[in-house]
C-alpha cells in the first residue's frame, strides 16, 4: 500500500502558487466589475459613484481562493514522494518476486502422497499456519470445509484429496471416532463419510499422520468466538446470539471475516460466557482424540503425530525452527531452504490472517476485557486445567484459581 507522510513544507509549497493565482483572478474580476460601473452613463447629470465590494464579488473571490487551496492540495498529494517501505514491506515484495510460487501436486506426484491432517482447535492460528505451509512448500494446503472468504488467501480451500500438502480439520467437527482404516492403500486411514456425509467430497482422502497446532486455550477460544459471531452474522446471515442490534450486524458485515474484531457495542457478555464455557470443555475433549489418534494404526505402522505450540511460531527467535520441524515432518520430495522459510513468514504476514490491529482499537472488545470476569477464567480452567498446565499454560491475566 502506498502511504503519504505529512510534510508541512511540501504542503505549503505545493498550495502557494494555485492559491495566489486564484486570488489574483478574483482581484482582476473585482477591478473589472468596478470599472464597468464607472463606465455607466450619467443619469440626471449625476456621475455614478465608485461601487463598494459587493457580496457577489466577495463570495466570488472566496470561491476562487478555496478552489486554489483544493488545487494546491491535489498538487501536493500528486507530487509528494511516497514514504519509504518498511522492512516488512520490502521483504514481502522481494519474496513475492522470487518465491511466491504455489500450486497443487501434479497427478503423478499426488498418487504417492498421503497428506497429513492439520488438526487444530478453532482459533489456534490455523489460517496463518496454512499460509506458512503454502509458501514454505510451494504446494497448497486443503480443507474439509469450503469457506469462500478464504479462497483469495488460500486457493486450496475446499480441497481434501492427495493434491494438497496438508488438510485442515478441527477436532470439534472431525474427531478420532470419524476415522477408520481404508481397505486400500495399505490400510491407511480415511474419514468415515457414512458417519459424516457432509464430508463426502473427502472420500478419497488417505492419511496416516497429523500435525497438531496447540495454542493458549483462552486465546484460542476468544479468537474462535469472534470468528463465530462474524461468520454467523456475515456469511450465514443469522442471529448469532452475541449481537445486540441491527446496527451492530451492519458494522460486522463491513469488516473482514477472519481478521475482524468484536465491537464493544455488539458485545453480549452473557452469551460470551456461555459459549466460552462450552468451548473450554471442547478444548479438553480435543486431547482425548489426540491421544487416541496416536494409538491408532495405519496399516502395519503407527500413525505419525507432530505437536507444535503456536506461540513458537510467533517468536522471532524460534519461528523458523518451528516451521522447519513441520516442513521436515511432511517428507517432501524436494528440499526447502532457510531463505524460503524466511520468505514464508514475510508472505504469510497478511492483515487478513490475524486480529491484532482490531483488538488494539478502542472500539473493539479486547482480550483483557473479555476475561475481566475472574469466575469465568476459573470455570474454564477447571475444565481444562490438567491438559492446559501440562502444555505449559496458566489462567489468563494472572488469575489465581483453586486447584
Amino acid at each position: 500500500m502506498v502511504r503519504f507522510d505529512f510534510d508541512a513544507a511540501a504542503l505549503i509549497t505545493g498550495m502557494t502558487m494555485p492559491a495566489v493565482v486564484a486570488v489574483v483572478i478574483a482581484l482582476v474580476m473585482m477591478v473589472d466589475r468596478m470599472r464597468s460601473e464607472q463606465r455607466k452613463p450619467y443619469r440626471n447629470g449625476i456621475a455614478p459613484r465608485m461601487p463598494a465590494m459587493s457580496a457577489m464579488s466577495f463570495f466570488g473571490a472566496l470561491n476562487f481562493a478555496l478552489l486554489g487551496l483544493l488545487l494546491g492540495l491535489a498538487v501536493w498529494r500528486l507530487t509528494a514522494p511516497p514514504s519509504p517501505p518498511t522492512p516488512a514491506d520490502a521483504a514481502r515484495r522481494a519474496c513475492a518476486a522470487s518465491a511466491d510460487v504455489r500450486s497443487f501436486w501434479s497427478a503423478s506426484e499426488a498418487a504417492a502422497r498421503r497428506p497429513p491432517l492439520l488438526w487444530t482447535f478453532p482459533g489456534a492460528g490455523n489460517t496463518m499456519m496454512r499460509l506458512l505451509l503454502d509458501h514454505a512448500t510451494g504446494v497448497y494446503t486443503g480443507s474439509v470445509y469450503g469457506d469462500p472468504s478464504l479462497l483469495p488467501l488460500l486457493p486450496g480451500e475446499g480441497r481434501c484429496d492427495r493434491s494438497v500438502v496438508a488438510v485442515k480439520v478441527h477436532p470439534t467437527h472431525v474427531d478420532s471416532n470419524d476415522m477408520v482404516r481404508a481397505a486400500d492403500d495399505g490400510g491407511a486411514l480415511r474419514l468415515n463419510v457414512t458417519r459424516k456425509p457432509q464430508y463426502l467430497k473427502c472420500a478419497g482422502l488417505r492419511f496416516d499422520a497429523a500435525i497438531l497446532i496447540v495454542r493458549d486455550p483462552y486465546r484460542s477460544i476468544w479468537a474462535e468466538y469472534k470468528r463465530y459471531v462474524n461468520w454467523k452474522e456475515v456469511v450465514a446471515n443469522k442471529d448469532s446470539g452475541g449481537v445486540s442490534s441491527s446496527a451492530c450486524r451492519a458494522a460486522l458485515r463491513g469488516q473482514d471475516l477472519h481478521s475482524g474484531g468484536l465491537l464493544r457495542a455488539c458485545f453480549a457478555p452473557a452469551h460470551w460466557r456461555d459459549q466460552a464455557r462450552k468451548l473450554a470443555r471442547s478444548w479438553k475433549h480435543m486431547w482425548f482424540h489426540y491421544e487416541k489418534f496416536k494409538r491408532m494404526k495405519a496399516g502395519k505402522r503407527s500413525t505419525r503425530v507432530l505437536q507444535v505450540a503456536y506461540e513458537e511460531v510467533l517468536k522471532p527467535e524460534a519461528r523458523e525452527a518451528a516451521l522447519r520441524r513441520i516442513v521436515d515432518f511432511l517428507r517432501l520430495p524436494h528440499a526447502v531452504s532457510d531463505a524460503t522459510l524466511r520468505c514464508a513468514f514475510a508472505l504469510a504476514d497478511d492483515p487478513r490472517t490475524h486480529r491484532a490491529a482490531a483488538d488494539t482499537s478502542s472500539q473493539y472488545v479486547t482480550l483483557q476485557q473479555a476475561y475481566a470476569n475472574a469466575s469465568l477464567v476459573c470455570d474454564m480452567w477447571k475444565s481444562f486445567r490438567r491438559k492446559a498446565s501440562k502444555a505449559g499454560y496458566a489462567p489468563i491475566g494472572g488469575v489465581r484459581c483453586q486447584e
